[in-house]
């Protein structure tokens, strides 16, 4: 019985062509996952901006509450006494309306920035 082993002495290139072509795939991901980080990082600062303005601008939302309940209030008891007139006491109801509208636009505007949970 004969046995036989064939070693290539000379391979044409292949072998340091194949390497070059792993490490060529190996450069194109590593540059992939470093435009991937950088994207994240600017989404990542663009959301906290957003959230940060939204939970700012909900904060002047409840102050416009407080003070045009506070005028509200003051023209009911103004028309009461005789002081006041309906008119200034309907439009400064209105007013406390159209605040409570802004709050809760606010509110809602927050809470669609921010993420949903992990566990959903």
């Amino acid at each position: 019985m004969l046995l036989g082993i064939a070693v290539p002495i000379y391979d044409g290139g292949l072998r340091s062509h194949k390497k070059q072509n792993a490490l060529d795939s190996l450069a194109a991901a590593k540059s992939g996952v470093e435009v991937t980080k950088a994207a994240a990082s600017r989404e990542v600062a663009i959301a906290y901006e957003g959230l940060r303005t939204a939970l700012a601008v909900n904060l002047a939302a409840q102050e416009l509450v407080t003070a045009s309940a506070l005028t509200a209030d003051a023209a009911q008891k103004a028309y009461v006494n005789g002081v006041g007139t309906i008119s200034d006491a309907s439009r400064a109801t209105l007013g406390l309306y159209s605040a409570t509208e802004t709050l809760i636009d606010s509110r809602r505007a927050a809470l669609h920035i921010m993420p949903p949970p992990l566990w959903l």
